[in-house]
């Protein structure tokens, strides 16, 4: 039954009855009226803050990866982060116009958040880190962005405490507004009146305590912790109770789902050459500061091209994820492989002794073998390697070895062409 229909079956008491409920179901659905809109308020309210942080986060994420490495892909997140984080300061703008305090305080905000944008653009001016990088003027830069950092999440804290202080006022009005409709109720007839209370005053605690769980939904939702069941009623209220936990569970499986794509080569499954270029570059520095070994092998799968043009995509496709389900039979879970290009892969892998990486590749070929001879196969699995060696006590970073094995593929690739060149000449 919808909530109109619950509030008609309480006014088809006697008249007398009718009158105090109509006043206690008025005041109650006012008031109730009221702590949605501040409960929807304050999801929205926390929601933006939520949002601010996070696009300043990434910002600042995608600004340190571009200064790290000179990679100007890493400027992407920045440039995300700095466009989106005035929306959301618009939003928060149109959200706390009626608070002339809050209003005050986003205007400061503002402020910050163009202090924090323009140190953020100074940063870009030390990428890539070098020996001849002026540290001092860099980390002088970082230490104004964190100061401007902690100051505009101390302004977004008392933000955020005064929305709490406005909800909870709310909150307040809507207990006084349910015991001046039990003070009516008492002058009325007392039988009629005992009777017409306890429905309403059911049906108003009902109303409320359903309320609270939204509530308590939203504030779950705000800290990324699992929802309560909407329930079962098929009112507005219950409608907007399993309104919000759907989106709750929808945007949890976005976000799961936007990590997961930012990450992995959907194709193979491995990681593509985002993930695999943030993973490599903690597993080198770890290498280099514990002094182990790290191997590089950068690999290009022979003529997907012709099984392309000759056979179709489908069975590039099949290509390539055939070669990826073998290298992740034959190289051991602790090392790091990752699809990097159309028909490239790279793997990181500790050595702890020299011929380790040797030793995986030879394992790697003969796998590739047996399954080239196996009857019916429309296509040959061929692949030209390039190795190359980390050493600790002379560190280099993930993209200068991909480098350097990717001109030793490369040199194996000329040759087994010229190889096939000679052969074929030999053959005519």
């Amino acid at each position: 039954m919808s909530l109109r229909g619950k509030v008609g079956a309480i006014i088809t008491l006697p008249v007398i009855v009718l009158l105090a409920s109509a006043s206690l179901a008025f005041l109650a659905e006012r008031r109730s009226d009221t702590a949605l809109a501040a409960t929807q308020r304050a999801f929205a309210v926390h929601h933006e803050i939520d949002a601010v942080l996070t696009d300043l986060v990434d910002a600042e994420t995608g600004i340190r990866g571009f200064v790290l490495t000179g990679d100007p892909a890493y400027l992407s997140p920045y440039r995300r982060g700095a466009n989106a984080v005035h929306g959301d300061l618009n939003q928060l703008s149109t959200l706390t116009a009626d608070n002339p305090q809050e209003a005050a305080r986003l205007g400061r905000l503002q402020f910050l958040i163009t202090d924090r944008l323009t140190s953020l653009v100074q940063m870009q001016q030390f990428a890539p880190v070098t020996d001849s990088t002026n540290h001092t003027a860099m980390v002088g830069v970082m230490q104004e962005g964190k100061g401007l950092m902690d100051t505009i999440r101390s302004v977004l804290s008392d933000l955020s405490t005064q929305e709490e202080a406005i909800f909870q006022a709310r909150l307040v009005n809507l207990a006084r507004a349910r015991h001046l409709s039990f003070l009516l109720a008492v002058v009325v007839t007392p039988g009629a009146v005992l009777l017409a209370l306890a429905v309403v005053f059911f049906f108003a605690e009902r109303v409320v305590s359903r309320i609270s769980r939204i509530e308590e939904n939203a504030r779950r939702l705000e800290r990324g912790e699992p929802l309560l069941d909407a329930g079962e009623d098929r009112d507005e209220i219950g409608g907007l109770g399993r309104a919000l936990v759907e989106a709750g569970a929808k945007l949890e499986e976005l976000q799961k789902e936007l990590r997961r794509m930012a990450t992995n080569d959907e194709l193979t499954g491995l990681a593509n050459r985002r993930g695999f270029l943030a993973v490599a570059e903690h597993q080198l520095s770890l290498a280099a500061r514990l002094g182990e070994p790290v191997a590089l092998l950068f690999l290009d799968l022979d003529n997907l091209k012709t099984v392309n043009d000759s056979l179709g995509h489908a069975f590039g496709d099949q290509m390539l994820r055939e070669m990826a389900e073998i290298m992740a039979a034959t190289f051991r879970d602790s090392d790091l492989i990752g699809r990097v290009g159309g028909d490239e892969f790279c793997v990181l892998l500790a050595t702890k002794e020299d011929p380790g990486a040797k030793i995986a590749l030879s394992r790697l070929r003969e796998v590739a073998a047996r399954r080239n001879i196996e009857p019916g196969r429309l296509y040959q699995l061929g692949f030209s390697v390039g190795l190359t060696e980390f050493d600790p006590g002379n560190p280099s970073a993930v993209h200068e070895l991909m480098d350097a094995a990717d001109s030793l593929m490369y040199a194996e690739k000329r040759a087994k062409h010229a190889a096939q060149a000679t052969d074929n000449a030999a053959a005519r």
